[in-house]
């Protein structure tokens, strides 16, 4: 793990002036230096945004008001946060096999695909610096380790339910593609940890944490953008950029009608406002849908497989290697991962934790638009599955006969 950190620590610095622009995130973040408040996340000043989050939105702005805006420094900085968030998902991998009590063929397959062979460590420090994938991933992955041992007083969260409705309003306010599971994580923590009259005042604790996090967002978006909106704005805008007649399911998709690309675009939405164009943007995408059902299946079957059965190209990059032994690795996970999906279904143990944590974050982008920064968040807790799917087939070994066993009876 130190040699991986080295290495990430080097590419940061190394790729700084790499990915140099800095996106919705990182022009909303100097929207908000300038004016107090997150605005301008397109081509043009368009005034007050929710089309970014403001976790991930605060601490690009924070970064910048230290390094001079969006200049190499700052860049540098934002891949040595995400390559933090990169480093602690890996701990959490190795806590979570530690406190299921897997093996160590367990532990090395979690070193391998972290450490040893880093494919996605490049991607999450230099291509997703500047958006909320690395802290989703982050997020999430801690949820599954305190779902996955809710009853142990002594792992690293003490009061689980305290810890999920955290990390469900921190979801909120970074990345809303989590959300949903961040939620079902809640309800399998209260269930599992419930006793007599207490999960009433559990579920009342956890309501008022996730509301005193969240409503503060939902209200600033009422007084400046006027709809109330806890999450973000833009699902309409992706849904047309996902389903038109020059969608292929991947991305990146046309761009003619998103405002951060399109000048034509830019404009309408510093006519109308953002909630107007992204309702514009909604009812588009919706009247393609119903002229077009025959294309509109074929491309959410494309995108099904797309993050059921990812391509090799998904699986990252390495120097030297290329994107060779990532696909090789994704390829090796993706097995893993669906024989535990199945070994989980016919067991029917957990199904709800692996379906929730593995797949959940990635179903919104059927109906989209799919691209490897949208699988990353669930790498860290697939893998989880996948520990255990080895750790299964390492015990299935026969007991080897040892010396001792074969000495006779005196």
């Amino acid at each position: 793990m130190g040699l991986m950190l080295m290495f990430g620590l080097l590419a940061s610095v190394y790729f700084r002036s790499v990915n140099a622009a800095p996106g919705e995130t990182g022009l909303a973040a100097i929207g908000f230096l300038q004016t107090g408040s997150f605005s301008n996340p397109y081509l043009l000043p368009t005034g007050p945004t929710a089309h970014v989050s403001p976790l991930p939105t605060g601490l690009v702005a924070a970064i910048y008001a230290m390094a001079s805006g969006n200049s190499p420094l700052a860049r540098a900085v934002l891949s040595i946060v995400c390559l933090a968030a990169y480093g602690l998902n890996t701990v959490m991998v190795l806590a979570f096999c530690r406190s299921q009590g897997l093996g160590p063929t367990a532990r090395a397959v979690a070193l391998v695909a972290t450490c040893l062979v880093p494919a996605q460590l490049l991607p999450s420090i230099i291509e997703y610096r500047q958006w909320d994938q690395p802290f989703a991933a982050l997020i999430l992955t801690a949820g599954l380790l305190v779902c996955s041992a809710p009853a142990r007083p002594h792992g690293v969260f003490r009061r689980p339910d305290i810890a999920m409705a955290l990390l469900a309003g921190a979801a909120f306010l970074t990345s809303p593609s989590i959300v949903p599971a961040m939620m079902v994580g809640l309800i399998l923590v209260i269930w599992q940890t419930r006793g007599g009259s207490h999960w009433l005042s559990m579920m009342i604790r956890c309501g008022l944490i996730m509301t005193v996090m969240v409503v503060p967002w939902g209200l600033r978006n009422q007084a400046d953008l006027g709809k109330f909106i806890l999450t973000r704005s833009n699902f309409g805008l992706e849904l047309a950029v996902g389903n038109n007649d020059l969608a292929t399911g991947y991305s990146p998709l046309d761009t003619t009608i998103h405002p951060h690309d399109s000048q034509a675009a830019a404009e309408r939405v510093a006519t109308i406002g953002e909630v107007a164009y992204m309702g514009e943007m909604s009812a588009k995408a919706i009247a393609w849908i119903k002229a077009n059902p025959y294309e509109f299946t074929r491309l959410t079957l494309i995108r099904t497989r797309l993050l059921l059965l990812p391509p090799l190209a998904f699986g990252g990059w390495l120097p030297v290697v290329g994107t060779l032994a990532g696909g090789l690795l994704l390829m090796t996970l993706t097995t893993l991962k669906w024989i535990g999906i199945g070994r989980a279904l016919l067991r029917r143990d957990r199904i709800v934790l692996w379906l929730a944590f593995c797949l959940l974050p990635i179903a919104p982008y059927a109906i989209t638009h799919v691209s490897a920064r949208y699988l990353y968040p669930v790498f860290f807790t697939s893998l989880c599955l996948c520990c255990s799917v080895v750790d299964g087939l390492a015990r299935l070994r026969p007991n080897r006969i040892t010396r001792k066993n074969t000495l006779p009876a005196r």
